[in-house]
């Protein structure tokens, strides 16, 4: 039998204690016996390491066309369409355009789109990798899919080497490799949550955290007396330093989990060792992570410190959406949803239906759930005996210890109601789906089960013996895995996504052909941009399916909502005939009705269109998608009210005064018709004019409460006035002028504070409703509807 050499230690040259001692990153071989190199910590390259983690990556390619039928798949057509998936379309063609993602003048019309305050912070290199694949393509559908795909073999080899790191046998390491590359977390996320998919970093964060909680460390700073090469030029610190940049640069949900769990190492590791220096050392890579981060985000952060904070967009998510989104150790060790076994699959399907559904997307597979019951065993044998550390603290009893407490903690901060609750009280709410967490338990719990399969081979299996018997239990795990973790649902519908790709395609080909290069086509229904809930049968970003099949057409959807491309509120409250005539004067030539965005599908807003401008000029070829004609429209205004006249009311039309909602204030809430804000007892609203000159305006909104007929004192709006709330939220309006710059306008409820019932605890007092202020450009086009329509 022979001792499996976990982990190679050399002594610092010249002096040192076992803390001192410096721990090399390398892997494990399965040979009994050492040559002098391996001894002395300079391993030549081992072959069977290299055909190790070959059979990974390919291993997960298999499996993966297995799983997504790729055989079925057009490169160039997405494997899923709509919703997050164009959203991530949307960055890329951005990229492939321009030098990065923040901007395009295609979309927005006509200020452009400029995504500084929706920066994909924490995705440096994800973003680079797709900017390298779109050298030799410039489809961004093509480089979504490639990208995609990359992820696999890429997460699979990120396993392997991380297992072999912490001892796990060669063979067991690529199985292993292959099914957390396959866990069901990275088909449901898919290419609509792109960089989400990508975590091939993960496993090697792991690794990196389970080698800080020794005494000795990972990263280990420079110390007097102790030659730098031993410190922060070891093979270990420089390897857990390019770890951390990699962590800061692949998904910023992912960052944000191994710093935390980092600062936890650390502070455990102070506290073990009873020195400063574990804490130190986690400092350092945390530090690392977060410099990285916040150095890809200075383009972002001087955006908004010359166009201020943007707070429609800033992710102040509420304390509920924590425990929403968290982490559910039922879905951890449950089947699959839709597993392929009819039993399993209704054992899910019941589990389901609790009020806290989480993403569903944390599912560990057979495997990977016996590791996770194993870990919390490990976890509570531990403590009920009292047995905390081995005298060797690389033997496999020690790894799994530190495993089994990695994962503990990882269950505690992400549970629903758990730390992470905590943790978004503390300020950092836009962290709110911590279920996503479940990635670096699935790989303790995949380690697990190699290091103690690892240990069973190496005690009852001859040496000779051995590479062949654990190539079957690497075959028999792989078999079980993919048929277990994956499901048909899985398979992506390409035949419907290619058909409604190729109906897209010929629409926006058509409306180049009929408005040329460069024309500008208005979106309804408006939809604010980013992150919107569905619109009737649209899904976000829905929106954004012409500006992918087209580069020279400008899209009036895109602009960030709170910047100055949030123009359209204001213009469409007005009656059809008004907002569709002021479209025509602020500069379009194309009117796009997304017809399932309507409950009617656009019936009756068609019938006023068709009143307007005449029948449309054509649709798309699935009668979803239909146009309209505007350029004879404007060409009736200019002749009614005068070219300098035009270009006064788009000026007024495209910069109308801003309505943002400030402190006491809730989020944003709608139903198909209307949108209110709940306020506290006190509250703020801001209106701007960011015009140069003063602006007559009427400031329209509707004061509703739950406590009907408790007065509302407003100030801000002329001389203060105590004005009465009511069920329905009856319209009121005030004419007032606003001075260029900010008018604040202030709010105090009478209203009696209702006490929390069931979910909702918030302090409800009164609610806003449909607050706009029109523009006195839409005067001017209202007036002359009438004479346009007759010309």
């Amino acid at each position: 039998m022979c001792r499996l050499p976990w982990v190679r230690v050399s002594q610092a040259t010249g002096r040192g204690s076992l803390a001192d001692t410096h721990l090399s990153m390398t892997t494990a071989t399965a040979e009994p016996k050492h040559s002098t190199a391996e001894r002395s910590g300079r391993r030549p390259p081992n072959r069977a390491d290299l055909l190790g983690g070959l059979a990974a990556a390919l291993g997960a390619v298999l499996v993966t066309a297995w799983a997504l039928q790729i055989w079925d798949a057009s490169a160039r057509v997405p494997f899923t369409l709509g919703g997050d998936a164009n959203g991530a379309l949307n960055a890329i063609k951005n990229l492939l355009r321009h030098d990065w993602y923040y901007t395009t003048n295609l979309l927005g019309a006509p200020f452009g789109q400029k995504l500084y305050d929706f920066p994909a912070a924490g995705d440096l290199w994800n973003l680079l990798t797709v900017k390298t694949i779109g050298v030799f393509t410039g489809d961004p559908a093509l480089v979504m899919n490639v990208f995609f795909l990359m992820t696999f073999p890429l997460t699979s080899l990120g396993a392997y080497i991380a297992m072999r790191v912490l001892g796990v046998q060669i063979a067991l390491a690529a199985a292993l490799g292959i099914l957390y590359s396959v866990l069901p977390y990275h088909f449901q996320r898919g290419e609509p949550h792109l960089f989400l998919s990508a975590y091939f970093v993960v496993p090697l964060a792991c690794a990196v955290l389970i080698r800080q909680m020794d005494t000795r460390t990972m990263a280990r700073l420079p110390r007097r007396g102790i030659p730098l090469r031993d410190t922060i030029l070891s093979r270990g610190t420089v390897g857990a330093l390019v770890v951390a940049l990699l962590v800061a640069g692949t998904g910023l949900y992912y960052a944000f989990f191994f710093v935390a769990l980092a600062a936890v190492v650390g502070v455990l590791g102070g506290i073990r060792a009873r020195s400063v220096w574990p804490v130190l050392s986690a400092g350092l890579l945390a530090g690392v992570v977060i410099a990285v981060i916040a150095l890809t985000n200075v383009p972002s952060l001087l955006y908004q410190a010359d166009h201020g904070a943007n707070a429609q967009v800033a992710n102040n998510r509420a304390t509920i959406d924590v425990d929403n989104y968290g982490l559910k150790i039922a879905n951890l060790v449950l089947p699959v949803t839709g597993h392929r076994i009819d039993a399993l699959a209704e054992l899910k399907a019941e589990a389901l239906g609790g009020p806290v559904p989480s993403e569903g997307t944390e599912a560990l597979g057979l495997i990977g759930a016996a590791g996770f019951v194993g870990l919390l065993v490990t976890a509570f044998w531990r403590l009920s005996t009292g047995r905390h550390r081995e005298p060797d603290p690389d033997t496999p009893g020690e790894v799994v210890g530190r495993l089994a407490a990695l994962t503990i903690t990882c269950v505690v901060f992400g549970v629903i109601g758990g730390g992470a609750t905590v943790v978004s009280v503390a300020g950092f709410s836009e962290f709110h789906a911590w279920n996503r967490i479940s990635v670096f338990v699935a790989f303790f719990s995949f380690a697990a089960v190699g290091i103690w399969l690892t240990t069973l081979l190496r005690r009852y299996v001859a040496v000779r013996r051995l590479p062949l018997a654990a190539a079957a239990v690497a075959v028999a795990l792989v078999v079980v895995g993919a048929y277990d973790q994956t499901t048909p649902a899985f398979t992506p519908s390409y035949a419907a996504t290619s058909a409604g790709y190729g109906n897209d395609r010929a629409f926006v080909a058509e409306a180049e052909h009929v408005f040329g290069r460069s024309a500008s086509i208005f979106q309804l229904p408006y939809v604010p941009f980013p992150e919107y809930p569905p619109v009737f049968g649209m899904v976000d970003y829905d929106h954004l399916r012409g500006y992918l099949h087209s580069d020279s057409l400008h899209w009036s959807y895109g602009g960030v909502k709170g910047r100055e491309s949030d123009w359209q509120p204001t213009l469409l409250a007005q009656p059809t005939d008004v907002a569709v005539t002021g479209v025509a004067a602020a500069g379009f030539d194309g009117l796009y009705v997304d017809r399932a965005g309507y409950a009617d599908r656009g019936a009756q807003l068609e019938r006023e269109l068709r009143g307007l401008l005449g029948a449309p000029i054509f649709e798309s070829p699935d009668a979803r998608l239909v146009m309209y004609d505007l350029r004879p429209l404007r060409r009736r205004l200019t002749t009614t009210l005068g070219p300098v006249s035009v270009r006064q009311a788009r000026d007024a039309i495209l910069r109308p005064p801003r309505v943002e909602f400030g402190p006491g204030f809730y989020g944003e809430e709608r139903d198909a018709t209307t949108s209110w804000h709940w306020g506290r007892r006190r509250a703020e609203l801001f209106v701007e004019n960011t015009t140069r000159h003063p602006q007559r305006v009427v400031v329209s909104f509707g004061l509703g409460s739950l406590d009907p007929g408790a007065s509302v004192t407003v100030t801000g709006l002329g001389a203060p006035g105590v004005l009465p709330t009511s069920a329905d939220a009856a319209r009121l309006d005030r004419e007032i002028t606003l001075a260029p710059g900010v008018t604040r306008v202030r709010f105090e409820s009478a209203a009696t504070r209702r006490p929390p019932a069931g979910s909702e605890t918030r302090d409800l007092r009164f609610r806003l409703v449909d607050a706009r202020v029109p523009p006195s450009g839409i005067v001017d086009v209202a007036h002359a509807v009438p004479a346009a329509a007759a010309a």
